[in-house]
């Protein structure tokens, strides 16, 4: 269409215009008289007010001046981009502050203690979303179920108490969500006044202090995994003091005290092996070891390095260890740097429910290298044991046995004077049946025994450094007392061993020419509370073989040792092991051989006191 047709067309499109615009005009008259009459000026806009406004549109349309064509602009330059703001300095305004949440979460704390939180987060708190990455101190509320009060089911923990959470005890992190440190801290004291074999039947009053400082940091993530990562050190310092002679304490004279590092190590976890967190780990430097189930062979702290791990869900456990052995001083028992030019190689193996469920077996191998450290035994041993041993449950019955053979070979034996092929044997039985609160027990132990020094072949049983465990253990008299007799006997036994092994076990080379055990043993264990449990035993004992006795003195020395009869309590006021009181009675009846090598039949008695802090 031309420019000349539309100007032609505009007075008929006018005149149509000036029509329709009549017609609303008569429309909306009534209709805003009746909204005046009404009065509300709040109400949504009326009809009449949108007929004005498509009236007025219409004219504005059709009556409106014609606008001149609008100019083209040229294109405009580009403007370049903002630039980041510096950084304010000192003196500038400040970032406006985050919103206060409508719906915060309430100022709880963690139950123990706690510490300082050790992850900042790195998000905004929203109405929807509120992080929280330190997963050890999430907040619980206080609720209070009893009337009065009993801390139950919140227990509120603090700095001083190790049991309940706290940070200094392993269970919040120091660092992060990963990194934890335990302090340990310990004072065990002992009172034992004591009328023992020492030559002839002798009166002491001993008394030991040991105060334990250590302290372990590691990474983790607490009991949900074994430990990635690991440094402990833990120090004893000991004073002891002896009467010897008299059961007055206050005429006790002042052993060497010590101060000795216990443990320093480092531990690794090389590989997790499987998706049960089936592990394996590396641990290097001075540690605690324990090869079975009760102490009888090797249970020691030494230098040295054990791969250790899981497999099959962590059913099967392994120990692979080599120690360079350290001395040990024989009233303290705590460790120098010296060392006892001997080496140890351990391997074994656990496999729970091996049979039956609840029964766990345990495979184990050791070689003990050890060339002598005083003057006079500084000749070449070389021993290898084999050992089978199970613990838990057949049936009803609680069991747990041992078995060892050792067999190998001593350059020089100096009790026989000779060269010596070694072949040994120990076994051990304990069957329990629990009634109620009772603990009914009985035990059997054997040790292989030397008859005759005159051969070539060493038969009686000896370890390498044990603290057996078995028996009534160190309320035992037989166990917890030493025995030294005069002549060429000397060192009959050690304390805190069941072995007549004929040597001083913190000086002198394991000794298979001696006259081996036999031990016989019932008891029974009472739960008299949740705090307070009380142990009994009664043991008959005897030589396995009095013939090496009788070639040594030169006296008719027959196979009786004796009979002990033991008795120990141990409280526990807060029904943990943070605090407890030991209390024993332990006395021997010797009989026969021993009788006749102590000089003695009159009862040999060992009261102990013992109390316990642990943090």
């Amino acid at each position: 269409m031309t420019r000349l047709q539309l100007s032609s067309d505009r007075p008929t499109r006018r005149r149509a215009a000036i029509a329709l615009a009549f017609l609303l005009l008569l429309q909306v008259a009534p209709l805003r008289a009746a909204a005046a009459s009404e009065g509300d000026t709040d109400a949504p806009p009326s009809k009449s007010a949108e007929a004005e406004a498509l009236m007025e549109s219409l004219l504005n349309f059709f009556f409106a001046a014609e606008q001149p064509a609008p100019t083209p602009q040229a294109t405009p330059t580009p403007t370049p981009a903002p630039q980041a703001t510096p950084p304010q300095g000192k003196g500038d305004a400040k970032p406006a502050e985050a919103k206060p949440l409508e719906y915060p979460l309430p100022d709880w704390k963690p139950l123990g203690n706690a510490g300082h939180p050790t992850v900042k987060s790195k998000d905004e708190a929203t109405e929807e979303f509120i992080p929280m990455p330190d997963r050890w101190r999430f907040p619980f509320p206080r609720y209070d179920r009893y009337d009065p009060k009993m801390n139950t089911p919140w227990v509120e923990g603090s700095t001083f108490d190790p049991y309940n959470q706290n940070i200094w005890k392993g269970d919040f992190p120091i660092a992060g969500n990963h990194t934890f440190l335990n302090l340990n801290f310990q004072s065990n004291t002992t009172l034992n006044p004591r009328i023992v074999a020492a030559g002839t039947r002798k009166e002491q009053f001993f008394t030991n202090q040991n105060f334990v400082m250590g302290a372990e940091v590691f990474r983790g993530t607490g009991a949900f995994e074994p430990k990635r990562f690991a440094f402990r050190i833990t120090t004893v310092a000991n004073f002891n003091f002896l009467n010897n002679g008299a059961l007055n304490p206050f005429n006790s004279k002042r052993g060497n005290s010590r101060l000795a590092v216990e443990e320093v190590f480092l531990e690794k976890r090389l590989a997790v092996v499987s998706p049960n967190f089936d592990f394996v780990s590396l641990r290097v430097g001075m540690q605690n070891f324990n090869s079975d189930f009760r102490g009888f062979l090797y249970a020691d702290n030494q230098t040295g390095a054990r791969l250790f791990g899981t497999l099959h869900a962590q059913r099967d456990t392994y120990n692979i260890a080599v120690f360079s052995m350290r001395q040990r001083d024989e009233v303290s028992q705590l460790h120098s740097w010296d060392n006892r030019r001997q080496t140890v190689f351990i391997m074994n193996w656990f496999r729970q429910d091996f049979g039956t469920k609840g029964y766990t077996a345990l495979f184990n191998f050791h070689y003990n290298h050890d060339q002598g450290r005083v003057v006079g035994d500084r000749n070449q041993l070389n021993v290898a044991y084999f050992g089978f041993h199970g613990d838990g449950k057949w049936g009803k019955l609680n069991v747990d046995h041992a078995f060892y053979w050792v067999f190998g070979h001593d350059s020089f034996n100096r009790i026989a004077g000779r060269e010596q092929t070694v072949n040994a044997q120990m076994a051990a039985f304990e069957g329990a049946l629990d009634r109620d609160w009772v603990r009914w027990r009985g035990s059997f132990f054997y040790a292989s025994g030397d008859g005759n020094r005159n051969d070539d072949t060493a038969r009686g049983f000896d370890v390498i450094q044990d603290n057996p465990n078995f028996a009534g253990g160190p309320f035992q008299f037989w166990t917890q007392q030493q025995t030294v007799v005069g002549g060429a006997v000397g060192f009959l036994k050690n304390k805190f061993s069941l072995l007549p092994n004929l040597r001083n076990k913190f000086n002198n080379r394991s000794n298979f020419v001696n006259p081996g055990l036999l031990l016989g043993n019932i008891g029974a264990d009472f739960r008299l509370t949740p705090k307070w449990k009380m142990v009994t035993n009664l043991s008959y004992i005897r030589f396995a073989q009095a013939g090496l006795l009788r070639q040594l003195t030169g006296q008719n020395i027959t196979g009786g040792v004796g009979t002990d009869l033991s008795v120990g309590t141990k409280y526990r006021p807060f029904e943990n092991e943070n605090l407890f009181f030991v209390t024993g009675l332990a006395v021997m009846f010797p009989q026969g051989g021993y009788g006749r090598l102590i000089g003695s039949t009159r009862p040999l008695v060992s009261p102990t006191f013992a109390f316990q802090l642990v943090y």
